[in-house]
């Protein structure tokens, strides 16, 4: 059998059967390999989760350095609703809405992190912080259904693959989602503005933006209240 073949063999299996043939270790139920991509049909490498009825949720990094999870149905007669991305319900019960990238009727990406910094407040620390995900997914012509995944061994396996802390500070992502807040404020404020004052202004934001990640990435301490990039907005008129 060949690599690509092997792989494709691979990728239908769930979980417990990979580990059950000692394809895939038992500390962990993320699948560091290459799947066919089924948008393009082309090989790319993820971070592979399958459960126990057949559904496929894949971390994949796009030549941007962001990151999208890839959510695919079983081979189950369902079709997904064209518009709609998943939702994301942790174990506690909150709920995160998250936007449809690409897709068809069985298949769809949406966001878990843009590349930047640490991922400090993406989806995707989320998902590294958890044991395990229930991903609620919409349906053609109304409802949902929805199916849960283990998520053992995802933050090793993310920290490895993407080059960040397999573990954040709490102070740290508040900071970071403070941080997130105020910039997308700004942007939205600019936004009100007319054309060229409109350009003017988030140019600002973006070197005030670029100011506190020069910082972070210089070694100051992380700012839970984000001092810094609250000056830098004002006097900027951000």
């Amino acid at each position: 059998m060949s690599a690509r073949s092997a792989v494709r063999a691979a990728r239908l299996l769930p979980t417990a059967i990979l580990v059950a043939t000692g394809l895939l270790a038992q500390t962990t139920n993320v699948l560091d390999t290459e799947i066919e991509h089924p948008g393009t049909i082309e090989p790319v490498p993820a971070l592979v989760v399958t459960n126990a009825q057949g559904f496929r949720l894949s971390f994949v990094r796009r030549g941007d350095a962001s990151v999208v999870g890839l959510f695919e149905l079983s081979r189950r007669p369902e079709l997904l609703d064209a518009e709609r991305g998943v939702e994301l319900v942790f174990p506690d019960g909150s709920r995160r809405q998250t936007a449809r990238l690409d897709g068809s009727i069985s298949w769809l990406e949406f966001p878990l992190w843009d590349g930047r910094g640490a991922a400090e407040d993406a989806p995707l620390r989320d998902l590294m912080e958890i044991p395990t995900i229930e991903v609620a997914y919409f349906l053609e012509g109304g409802g949902y259904k929805s199916t849960v995944f283990e998520l053992d061994g995802l933050a090793a396996a993310a920290a490895a693959t993407y080059s960040i802390p397999e573990t954040v500070a709490p102070e740290a992502r508040r900071a970071a989602a403070v941080r997130r807040q105020l910039l997308d404020d700004a942007a939205v404020r600019c936004s009100e503005l007319k054309r060229r004052r409109r350009e003017e202004c988030l140019e600002a934001v973006r070197s005030c933006a670029a100011a506190a990640e020069s910082a972070l990435q210089g070694g100051a301490a992380a700012d839970p209240e984000q001092g810094a990039l609250r000056e830098c907005l004002t006097e900027s008129g951000g």
